[in-house]
């Protein structure tokens, strides 16, 4: 998926506005939402917010617990 490789790219070169934009984008395909969190919490984590991180995936795990995406990081 494009998105998640921009994000990716993105978060590599530390352009966390960038990563961000295309981990919204990943969040509004279908099907994509989940994974597009587990994204955003790894996104957070690279940026040294890991209690925001942590948070964001203890929330998804509630809503979402069988999700895969939520343990494959």
């Amino acid at each position: 998926i494009a998105a998640r490789n921009l994000m990716r790219i993105a978060s590599h070169s530390q352009d966390w506005a960038e990563a961000s934009k295309w981990c919204d984008k990943l969040a509004e395909l279908p099907g994509m939402l989940v994974e597009a969190i587990a994204q955003r919490a790894k996104l957070l984590s690279e940026q040294g917010l890991k209690s925001d991180a942590r948070k964001l995936l203890l929330s998804a795990i509630q809503d979402h617990p069988n999700e895969p995406a939520l343990f494959e990081m």
